[in-house]
């Protein structure tokens, strides 16, 4: 074990030796003392052209690590992520030891991070920089000239990015041995393939100003080349790259003179390695202090009482959160790849929700979504720029005036004759039945299969206790449950459970009991839950999308269900800031609420 780790960490230097001795084969000793005429021959306009592309391409460099701050939580501010990151990087590839050197810099640079959040940051960038690089030098080698030996290679890397995007999607988080490891949103993954193009595009038009005028060659024509050669000098880890990056060109360029080559890559060095790290040298002399951005306080639970829609008291189950912000305040739900404000805010204007879960999502890297808001909300919404489309139709009653005795609710009055027939006795319990309530759960899952989650509550005892819950019984034993959301505006069913071979109507007897409950408090609405609407999107993504949530969520026997007490349907909209961004939202709250299988609660 030991001598394999010592043969991995010499491995580097090994491939460092080799290549300075292929170098030196090939370079005469003229190099150096021709060097420094070399570069006063060089125009000033190539040398702020040089600066110029660097200053770019170190511009993007700061953005990985505020991207890679953004995944992991930290809470640092834009500014600080980026001046450590851009520091660590410039240091680090000029040092070597990159990993370890980077995060050693991040660390100096912003001393409230601790060494391990530090090396996590330092590993992120650097796995996910030679990913994208990977990617989009598999893209460039196909997209402009590149050399033939690269068209292979690059189009078995181009077919794996659908599998990495749809492995992003659906196994966000997975586990691996004992650590749980967490992909970046796609909202993440885009922004580090866009920086590492303008990174490199830097890197390499820097580059390209210096080449020897022998190479007659424009910047697209010399892109791919280039980040062939940087990714051969990252896979082999060599101190700063050097040797196999030197190879990689002059094997591209055979008839182009060792030493003019080498001497254009060196002034390119100075320019774009050495600068930058006696400036990193600098700053670390002067650590970042503060940086903390301010996360937005949580709300008071009781708020919920208050709340336009009850059911927002799903946030207690699927690891959401109450949170306050200027002018108002909301339920904010995140998903792998979104934050969304759930139902409608808690108190405030919708401009104000909009805002504030923008932010909340640009802060983890994620879309931004508002989802199931009304006709009202909606219109607010999309005359914020935001593309909206209809997802649910919620099923509301009025208990103040409902009655059985009108036409549309014929078959509700069959269905209710028949559990009464039937034996069935519904009442709310306030003593719960605990174990006979679990029995009924796993009963149900085991003819409808796993719960579904996210914005629908599953089976908990600590969970189900806190609702309000009626119970059906045949001869004195439960046989059917369900679980609502209460507060003082709205009554909304949540949890719907029956065993085997219940009589006919008896799920229709509790959602009656319920009704005629809420009545007798004054409750003004009483909501029997959304169900996907019976027509389609116009679009044709949205329209799949829509398909697929139709088949999941088995909606013409919940419509049937539901219309049986005639409700006012009433349209409920999901909106993100562009459609794409709202096409990708709905995608992964549908694989959220339908498609990640957990075991119900204990």
């Amino acid at each position: 074990m030991v001598l394999k780790t010592t043969a991995r960490n010499l491995f580097p230097f090994l491939i460092l030796g080799l290549s300075v001795l292929l170098l030196s084969e090939q370079l005469s000793g003229d190099l150096w003392h021709d060097l420094p005429r070399y570069m006063l021959s060089i125009p000033w306009q190539i040398w702020i052209g040089g600066l110029i592309c660097t200053a770019l391409s170190f511009f993007a460099l700061g953005q990985y690590d505020d991207l890679a701050h953004r995944q992991l939580g930290t809470g640092m501010s834009q500014n600080h992520s980026r001046v450590s990151g851009m520091t660590a990087i410039a240091l680090a590839q000029t040092i070597g030891f990159g990993m370890l050197t980077g995060a050693v810099c991040r660390w100096r640079m912003l001393p409230t991070l601790g060494a391990s959040r530090a090396l996590a940051l330092s590993a992120f960038v650097s796995l996910s920089f030679i990913m994208a690089l990977v990617v989009l030098t598999a893209l460039a080698c196909l997209v402009l000239p590149a050399p033939r030996g690269a068209i292979i290679p690059a189009m078995v890397v181009t077919c794996a990015v659908p599998l990495f995007v749809f492995a992003l999607v659906r196994f966000p988080r997975f586990r691996l041995g004992k650590n749980d490891i967490k992909l970046p949103s796609i909202t993440i993954t885009a922004g580090i393939f866009k920086w590492t193009l303008v990174d490199t595009l830097g890197a390499a038009a820097a580059l390209w100003l210096f080449l020897p005028p022998e190479i007659d060659m424009s910047l697209v024509h010399f892109f791919p080349i280039y980040l062939i050669a940087l990714l051969s000098a990252l896979l082999c880890n060599t101190p700063g790259g050097v040797g196999p990056f030197e190879l990689v060109l002059l094997g591209v360029f055979p008839h182009v003179g060792a030493d003019s080559l080498m001497q254009s890559i060196i002034s390119f060095r100075l320019v774009y390695y050495a600068l930058p790290a006696c400036i990193g040298m600098v700053m670390l002399l002067f650590p970042l202090k503060g940086g903390q951005r301010t996360a937005l306080p949580d709300a008071k639970f009781h708020t919920i009482e208050n709340a336009q829609r009850s059911e927002v008291g799903v946030i207690r189950q699927n690891g959401g959160r109450l949170v306050t912000f200027k002018d108002g305040a909301a339920a904010f739900w995140s998903t792998p790849q979104t934050v969304s404000a759930l139902f409608s805010p808690l108190y405030g204007t919708m401009p104000a929700t909009l805002q504030a879960v923008q932010n909340e999502a640009w802060q983890s890297g994620k879309i931004p979504m508002i989802y199931k808001c009304t006709a009202r909300e909606a219109t607010a919404v999309r005359e914020a720029g935001w593309a909206v489309v209809h997802v649910a139709d919620d099923a509301l009653l009025c208990p103040r005036t409902f009655t059985l005795d009108v036409p549309e609710r014929r078959s509700l009055r069959r269905k209710l004759r028949a559990a009464e027939k039937g034996g069935v006795v519904a009442q709310k319990e306030t003593q719960l039945p605990l174990k006979e309530m679990r029995e009924i759960d796993a009963e149900w899952r085991a003819m409808r299969g796993p719960a579904r989650g996210g914005t629908l509550g599953q089976f908990c005892e600590e969970y189900v206790s806190e609702q309000w819950v009626a119970i059906a019984r045949l001869n004195g034993k439960p046989i059917a449950f369900i679980t609502l959301f209460t507060n003082q505006q709205e009554w909304c069913v949540d949890l719907m459970r029956q065993g085997h071979n219940v009589p006919n109507g008896t799920m229709h007897a509790l959602i009656h009991c319920a009704v005629l409950a809420a009545r007798a408090e004054g409750v003004a609405q009483f909501s029997l839950a959304a169900v996907p609407p019976d027509r389609a999107a116009k679009t044709t993504v949205l329209h799949h999308l829509h398909g697929y949530v139709l088949r999941k969520a088995a909606t013409p026997g919940l419509i049937q269900f539901k219309s049986s007490f005639a409700p006012q349907w009433t349209p409920r909209y999901a909106a993100s800031v562009n459609r794409i961004g709202l096409a990708l939202g709905l995608v992964d709250i549908a694989v959220e609420v339908h498609g990640r299988r957990r075991n119900d609660a204990p």
